[in-house]
């Protein structure tokens, strides 16, 4: 399942380009041309510029950084390492709240999960979410488990997990709060429930110096309006969850919670609160603070693994028949891994949809273009340079080289004053790449390219399909990059 996990979301690493969000992470985490950053000076750049966010998993990642390098694929693996570390979780997670059986069901289930695979690709924290919660249920009861004598390392761990959670993500504290629930109202109060309520409070003091921050992100969070406008209703929110941990289909979630109803017990009780409890935790804050709108649905993924759990116990309850768990177990894995390749999927519940394809324009940086080069783009979407500015700024500055965006506009004189802008800023670069698409009806392309050529002499294609052209433009014929054309 670990392999299976790694495979599945190691082969979108470099499939497409970085979005805006993973920008944000890039830049918060002092990545590549952003930084060098201390923590200290990562602390305070998320304080001062995104409290909506804590800062632990932008530290995390500048370290990682630092080990592997600052590519976009490169930082992508660490949420790879986490989305597999958080399945690896699943299982003793499992077995310690049913069985070995419902554990390595449940590792299958999060493996396969289509929602879950999708955020391994991508450079922000919710494998790392899934990952921590995961680990923090499974700490807990191993705790609350042991024998007359605690090892300290469990409660160490435990003290770890709650740190790390709430400087992970501020929504990620819902299912610890619902397991402080739990704890305060199911565990006997005795020594070891002393214990292990001491050290979750020395963790909340752990989170005091950050706290100003916390009420700076509530602000913000509850003045923007375009967010509470687009704040999802109870029931499309329960019904865009189970659609994505169902991979795109109610049926399966639906019959597996059927199973488990059937025949409810203590264990199986305990299992639906830990699962459902943070579920309604998450619907009441956004009924009262309208936060989770249809694209913030992976705001939800600390759930996957124990409700992964609830499903491989829905199917331990087909053991009369055999073959029918197994049956189960592969119809939603095809399911996940189908649906994985499904443009309209993610894009329809909350995904990212369509991104200029930034990442074949930086193969050809790679390999052809010198420290100092200007990329240009030139595209007739209004919107490209707020959408894809700042990425297109990260691709090119770890290169040494600058980006520059054009603005169609309708107007001559508004559109001479931006070619000329353009031009400016041209000025001392001896090579030009010219990213545009074939056959894109862009305002002022033959008097753009005109005064080009007549500062540069055209190279020729160096990239060519039919959704993406990059041209060469050079003071020079030897300062000409060797064409290699792709179709």
């Amino acid at each position: 399942m670990l392999l299976l996990a790694f495979g599945l979301g190691a082969r979108s690493l470099d499939r497409d380009a970085i979005w805006l969000d993973e920008y944000f992470s890039i830049y918060d985490s002092g990545a590549g041309p952003y930084g060098p950053l201390t923590p200290a000076d990562i602390w305070n750049r998320v304080a001062e510029r995104n409290p909506w966010h804590s800062p632990g998993f932008f530290i995390l990642l500048n370290g990682w950084g630092r080990l592997v390098g600052f590519e976009p694929a490169a930082l992508r693996a660490f949420s790879l390492l986490f989305g597999v570390l958080a399945v690896a979780m699943t299982y003793p997670l499992g077995r310690v709240l049913a069985s070995r059986r419902v554990g390595l069901y449940a590792a299958v289930v999060l493996a396969t999960s289509a929602f879950f695979i999708y955020y391994t690709h991508e450079i922000r924290m919710y494998t790392l979410i899934a990952f921590l919660s995961a680990t923090t249920l499974l700490v807990y009861h191993r705790l609350m488990r042991a024998g007359q004598t605690v090892p300290v390392g469990l409660l160490v761990a435990w003290f770890g997990c709650c740190v790390a959670t709430v400087y992970t993500h501020y929504l990620a504290a819902v299912p610890l709060g619902v397991l402080g629930v739990y704890h305060l109202l199911f565990m006997p109060k005795n020594r070891r429930w002393w214990q292990v309520s001491g050290v979750a409070v020395l963790a909340a003091l752990a989170f005091l110096p950050w706290f100003s921050n916390l009420l700076s992100g509530l602000e913000l969070a509850a003045d923007a309006e375009t967010l509470h406008a687009r704040a999802l209703s109870s029931r499309r929110l329960l019904e865009l969850v189970a659609r994505l941990f169902g991979n795109g289909s109610l049926l399966l979630v639906g019959l597996t919670g059927v199973l488990v109803l059937l025949k409810p017990n203590r264990q199986t009780g305990r299992l639906l609160f830990l699962a459902f409890g943070p579920l309604a935790l998450f619907l009441i804050l956004n009924r009262l603070f309208q936060i989770i709108p249809d694209t913030r649905i992976r705001y939800l993924l600390s759930l996957w693994p124990v409700l992964a759990v609830v499903v491989a116990v829905g199917l331990t309850r087909l053991q009369r028949w055999p073959a029918l768990p197994l049956v189960g177990l592969a119809v939603w894995a095809a399911s996940g891994i189908v649906i994985l390749d499904n443009s309209d999927y993610l894009s329809t519940v909350g995904g990212v949809g369509y991104v200029f394809p930034l990442h074949q324009v930086d193969d050809v940086m790679r390999e052809q273009s010198q420290p100092g080069d200007a990329v240009v783009y030139y595209l007739s979407d209004d919107m490209a340079r707020i959408t894809y500015e700042r990425q297109a700024d990260y691709y090119a500055g770890w290169r040494g080289l600058v980006s520059l965006f054009i603005e169609p506009r309708a107007d001559d004189r508004a559109r001479d004053v931006v070619r000329e802008a353009v031009l400016a800023q041209l000025e001392g670069r001896t090579r030009v790449w010219l990213v545009h698409i074939p056959g894109d009806p862009v305002t002022g392309w033959d008097v753009f390219t005109s005064a080009l050529a007549a500062r540069y002499r055209l190279c020729g294609p160096v990239l060519q399909s039919a959704t993406l052209q990059v041209d060469l433009y050079a003071v020079s014929a030897d300062q000409c990059a060797r064409q290699a054309l792709a179709q």
